[in-house]
């Protein structure tokens, strides 16, 4: 009777096994194969006699080693290098991605006589989060273009009713010159209102001027890749600018601490994303309900060894373990039912590590504010030829 359970057990297993969408194996502690089933066979591409069990994981690795898996390189390197992680035993998670594009998210759990390996194809998960967080970064500019458009609105409207009420003294200093009633009194206030008008003008003119040029910089660096030198203090100004919209409506003040002659080679657009976020992250989630209440947002920039160590803090309400253990992950978010989409740190957290190779913490206490450290390696830092 209990042979006849355990044969039902095995069958049942079996079922599950062979029908999920997960590639599964059972490696025993001399790193000989015990069982699979078909998708990991399936999903990693292996010939049947790799996936039989008795097969050595030594196997499998040169398999894979020799057909470029692995990316070029010694392939006895390489195959040594994963026999002495596996022989470790201890808990991974990680992706690889495959030659033909797939992306595997290879989980292994260590059991008693070995360990347990998931294999799940995540390839169009990816996608999608690349494409939402693309999405995010197009939104983020769309709203700076209304922001910056209707920042531009009032320097021209100053410069309209100008010119217009110039016209109106223009059409009465004629009329005057034309009846033989111009005296000096009339030219003198004339000029006067003319000097007036063109300070105005000049003025209002300069303000838009400076809008667009800021907008057009910032927003061309967030659309292209290129890399170029850049002064910090100066190109910070010229997001804050930007996003001078989104910071008249509060009360909080946004100070820069960063040397005069601190230069860097890097990516503008993605230092415009990073500070574009991180302020944008403490007016909505750091300062939420304390908008008629004074706030101060500091960032500060020093060098360090090879490159640039920025300092970010605000002095909103901050947040507790629970919600900063979570901050860096895609898709979380505090402000769900007002629209937020959780992209905006994780995209922070991305570009820092990844495109820009560094490294970034964050630091916060509830009712202390919140605090982000990040440093990036660069090149040509120091004063700007």
């Amino acid at each position: 009777m209990d042979d006849e359970k355990e044969i039902e057990q095995s069958r049942v297993l079996r079922i599950v096994t062979e029908n999920t969408k997960h590639g599964i194996s059972f490696f025993n502690k001399d790193l000989v194969l015990v069982a699979c089933n078909h998708r990991f066979a399936e999903l990693l591409q292996f010939p049947s006699k790799f996936c039989q069990p008795g097969t050595l994981m030594r196997d499998l690795f040169y398999f894979n080693a020799q057909r470029g898996e692995y990316g070029p390189g010694d392939i006895d390197e390489q195959v040594s290098q994963r026999l002495k992680l596996a022989k470790e035993f201890s808990p991974h998670k990680f992706e690889r991605v495959r030659p033909d594009g797939m992306i595997i998210e290879i989980i292994g759990t260590p059991v008693e006589e070995g360990f347990v390996s998931t294999y799940t194809d995540i390839t169009e998960l990816r996608k999608a989060q690349r494409d939402l967080v693309e999405a995010e970064k197009m939104a983020s500019l769309g709203s700076l273009v209304g922001g910056v458009a209707h920042e531009i609105n009032t320097p021209l409207g100053i410069c309209v009713t100008a010119v217009s009420y110039f016209q109106t003294q223009i059409a009465e200093i004629g009329a005057l010159f034309r009846s033989g009633e111009l005296n000096e009194e009339h030219l003198t206030s004339f000029l006067s209102t003319a000097e007036q008008s063109a300070k105005l003008l000049e003025t209002n003119m300069n303000r838009a001027a400076m809008l667009v040029k800021s907008f057009k910089q910032v927003a061309v660096d967030q659309t292209s890749e290129e890399k170029r030198t850049i002064n910090l203090q100066k190109y910070l100004e010229e997001i804050l600018v930007s996003l001078n919209p989104k910071l008249k409506k509060t009360k909080i003040e946004v100070i820069l601490d960063i040397p005069d002659e601190l230069s860097m080679e890097t990516y503008p657009g993605s230092l415009a994303q990073i500070a574009t976020n991180l302020i944008m992250n403490s007016l909505i989630h750091g300062f939420e309900g304390k908008s008629n209440l004074n706030g101060t947002i500091q960032i500060s920039a020093q060098h360090q060894d090879e490159g640039i160590r920025i300092e970010y803090k605000d002095t909103g309400k901050g947040m507790g373990p629970d919600v900063l253990d979570k901050i860096f992950e895609p898709f979380f978010t505090t402000n769900r039912d007002s629209g937020g989409t959780g992209l905006g740190l994780h995209i922070v957290y991305n570009i820092i590590t990844q495109k820009l190779a560094g490294t970034i913490e964050c630091e916060s206490i509830v009712g202390q504010g919140t605090k982000f450290v990040f440093s990036i390696p660069c090149q040509d830092f120091g004063s700007q030829s």
